[in-house]
């Protein structure tokens, strides 16, 4: 999920980072990632956000979550904004659930492509399926599908 600008984030609730959890709470994330107050922690980032933004002119204050991984070079970090709880992916699965999410984006850019503008596919089609599901495909390789499915007889 994106945020603009003008949607400043607010701690909520600090599950790993390094800082006063107390100092931090009701800061701005950005202020508090800028001034030190917060830091990764091995290099990894969990906050709880509040965000209030208007919903049919009604201000609405929603909690989320942030993940940060820490780059090898500063200015390289990596957030996410997510609702996924921490019990169903960790810091590091919210990283790779983008990265495939990406993949998939890239695989759709690829298939919109005016010299696959001619190749309409509807949902259910096992043409797709089998661009989606072989070894050529983009998602299939970056990722060593082959290496996870069983064998085959």
């Amino acid at each position: 999920m994106r945020l603009k600008k003008s949607q400043d984030p607010c701690i909520h609730r600090i599950r790993v980072g390094k800082g006063s959890k107390s100092a931090c709470r009701g800061e701005s994330l950005d202020k508090a990632l800028g001034m030190g107050m917060l830091d990764f922690d091995k290099g990894r980032l969990d906050v709880d956000v509040v965000i209030t933004t208007s919903v049919d002119g009604q201000p609405t204050r929603e909690i989320f979550r942030v993940v940060g991984i820490a780059g090898d070079q500063p200015g390289e970090d990596w957030y996410y904004l997510t609702t996924v709880p921490p019990e169903i992916l960790s810091v590091d699965d919210v990283g790779l659930a983008y990265t495939l999410r990406w993949d998939i984006e890239l695989l759709w850019k690829h298939l919109k492509t005016p010299e696959q503008a001619s190749r309409r596919f509807a949902p259910g089609d096992p043409r797709l399926c089998s661009r989606l599901c072989t070894p050529r495909s983009p998602l299939w390789r970056s990722h060593g599908c082959w290496n996870s499915l069983p064998s085959r007889p």
